[in-house]
């Protein structure tokens, strides 16, 4: 290693190895109480002994949090810094966590077996309660962006009837209907076990006298009489295959009214200055590789190849709304009129 460029490089590894190492440290710092107990500022040994912890662990631990900026240290004592306290104090702080737990609980094994699955080896399916349950508590880290995004599609506020296909847990149909007191919505979940927790969330949020959620495949389900003004599909459109889709479109387009739109919200491969600078196109060209190391998910859609669908499949008008800035997160909508 003698030249500037190798010496670059091997700094390149060294920030990539701890970033890795970042996510542990502050997946410790929440689930063990560390974060918390920080609060008031503390020297090592007092903070071991508050929480019953191995001294020289929690010693490392604040050196290794000091040294990624997630702590400030003044002598031997050591307190919260800005990015540790919002982590904690953040309205979205559950989702925040919930993040830390998908990237040890999902990313990180299913990644580092890339190499086995690369040389054709049998693809594991996604889908279980526990990553179910992790993943739908992650995305709720954008839920108000996207509330506020869907309301910026054309016709989605006026809306009175809402289908909502592949709801999930329900907590963007809750979220929607909190915010339009005159709407009523139709869940539609594949799994029993998820549609139970969508029926608690609406119940929670008060709105289940305007909500309902059914089991069974959207595809064959049998759908009330009448149109929807209004059909959401929200972190959902990878669950379908690629071929599936224009007929997914077709059936979603057969229940809306003339004027009806379609709000498919997703993450998209983005290049854009903003979204190179926020790190979004790193992040879905990722979560695109995770995606397809499972065998019941499939990859992230193109958005040119989406369009067209749209068009196809009888909508006369499309159009994107960002949920984010920068488009790594946005809605592709889709309206029966212009």
């Amino acid at each position: 290693m003698g030249g500037v460029a190798d010496l670059r490089h091997l700094l390149h590894l060294g920030s990539t190895l701890g970033a890795l190492a970042r996510v542990h440290v502050l997946r410790t710092g929440v689930r063990v109480g560390l974060f918390e107990a920080l609060r008031t500022p503390q020297e090592a040994g007092a903070l071991a002994g508050r929480l019953g912890l191995a001294p020289d662990l929690v010693e490392s631990w604040l050196r290794a949090a000091h040294a990624q900026r997630i702590l400030e240290r003044e002598g031997e004592t050591y307190r919260l810094g800005a990015f540790a306290r919002w982590l904690i104090d953040a309205p979205e702080a559950p989702a925040l966590h919930a993040m830390l737990e998908q990237a040890t609980a999902l990313y990180h094994p299913r990644l580092e077996d890339l190499p086995r699955l690369l040389k054709g080896g049998e693809r594991p399916l996604f889908g279980s309660p526990e990553e179910s349950e992790r993943t739908a508590a992650a995305s709720r880290v954008i839920e108000g962006r996207a509330l506020d995004a869907l309301a910026r599609v054309p016709g989605a506020r006026r809306a009175q009837r809402v289908l909502d296909v592949g709801c999930g847990h329900g907590s963007m149909l809750a979220g929607f209907l909190s915010r339009h007191r005159d709407a009523h919505g139709l869940g539609i979940e594949s799994d029993p076990e998820v549609a139970e927790e969508a029926r608690r969330r609406l119940r929670e949020a008060e709105v289940s006298r305007r909500g309902e959620v059914r089991v069974g495949d959207f595809m064959k389900i049998e759908l009330p009489p009448g149109s929807f003004d209004l059909a959401m599909l929200n972190n959902a459109v990878y669950y379908f295959p690629p071929a599936e889709r224009p007929a997914l479109w077709r059936r979603i387009r057969s229940r809306l009214a003339p004027s009806g739109v379609l709000a498919i919200q997703s993450p998209f491969h983005v290049e854009s200055r903003t979204a190179r600078r926020l790190g979004l196109g790193a992040q879905s060209a990722v979560f695109d590789l995770l995606l397809r190391a499972h065998r019941n998910l499939y990859g992230l859609p193109e958005l040119e190849t989406l369009h067209a669908e749209l068009l196809d499949a009888g909508f006369a008008e499309t159009g994107e709304v960002s949920v984010i800035p920068g488009g790594g997160q946005r809605y592709v909508w889709a309206r029966g009129s212009a």
